[in-house]
């Protein structure tokens, strides 16, 4: 019989002793020996059967991980129930702040990609109006240009005066100053609103006393380029006030924007008065003849 095996036991008696003495844990299979944890009652109870067996330790080796998982779990027990609920809390709270973490990562992203689209919103609205100030703009240029061309395909002089070299043309269609402005110029042949440079000039006279001068006639005078001074807008030059013609007279206020117009005088045939140039009055173009035709 070799060293790691048994020799015949009273087995009754060994099955009785591990029943009763045996005091914790495992039966552990070593070769063809029985090992085990024993106390001094199981030891008797070897002698007595007549067990020949190896001296081993009393506990079995365990790894580092199992004496570990003992050692806390022995920790663990002792605290108190307030400390276990604290350290619940605090593994809970860290569990949680772990879980968060991808949550919290995919809102920052979101925000960004919140932020980028909104600017993109932003940006493309003020490019929409932008485009809309341009169509405005646009529309307004173009229905300016249907207005000058109907005016100018439509309106034909009320009323023609040759005096000498010159010709008189009076349009009884009431239209703002600078309306009338263009619409003398874009005639050609050097056609203006009538401009009167002296005293001398009663050429006028006979048109305006077969004129109804109440609501007024626009002339081409103006201080739209300085408020203090007035000036004769195709020549550019100085408007003259002279006060020895009693048939003329004049009322030209600084201060604001106006534009002259010729009426009917309280005690003189007719007055020159500053107005607002957005008023719609009649107006007068003149030019010089044109192989003795009035080109206006």
């Amino acid at each position: 019989m070799t060293s790691q095996e048994t020799d015949p036991i009273d087995k009754q008696k060994f099955q009785t002793a591990c029943m009763t003495s045996i005091t914790a844990n495992t039966l552990l299979k070593n070769k063809n020996s029985i090992l085990y944890q024993h106390s001094p009652e199981f030891e008797l109870a070897r002698l007595e059967a007549g067990m020949k067996y190896e001296p081993v330790s009393v506990y079995p080796e365990k790894d580092n991980d199992f004496w570990e998982v003992e050692t806390f779990t022995s920790a663990f027990n002792q605290l108190s129930t307030f400390n276990k609920v604290l350290l619940f809390v605090a593994l809970g709270l860290i569990l949680l702040t772990i879980l968060m973490i991808p949550v919290l990562i995919g809102t920052v992203s979101f925000g960004h990609e919140l932020e980028a689209r909104l600017n993109k919103v932003i940006q493309d609205e003020r490019e929409l109006l932008d485009i809309g100030h341009q169509l405005e703009a646009t529309l307004n240029n173009l229905l300016t240009v249907i207005e000058d061309s109907f005016l100018s395909d439509s309106l034909v002089a009320d009323l023609k005066l040759k005096t000498n070299d010159t010709c008189f043309c009076l349009y009884n269609q009431q239209i703002a100053w600078n309306d009338a402005r263009e619409f003398c110029l874009k005639l050609g042949n050097g056609v203006h609103l009538r401009e009167i440079y002296s005293q001398d000039d009663d050429s006028l006279m006979p048109l305006f006393q077969n004129t109804n001068l109440t609501q007024g006639i626009w002339l081409g005078g103006s201080n739209l380029m300085n408020q203090s001074v007035w000036l004769w807008d195709y020549t550019r030059t100085p408007i003259s006030q002279w006060d020895n013609n009693p048939s003329i007279q004049w009322d030209l206020s600084v201060g604001s924007k106006l534009c002259l117009g010729v009426f009917k005088g309280d005690n003189a045939n007719y007055k020159l008065n500053g107005v607002e140039c957005d008023d719609e009055k009649s107006f007068l173009c003149s030019a010089k003849l044109v192989d003795s035709a009035c080109v206006c």
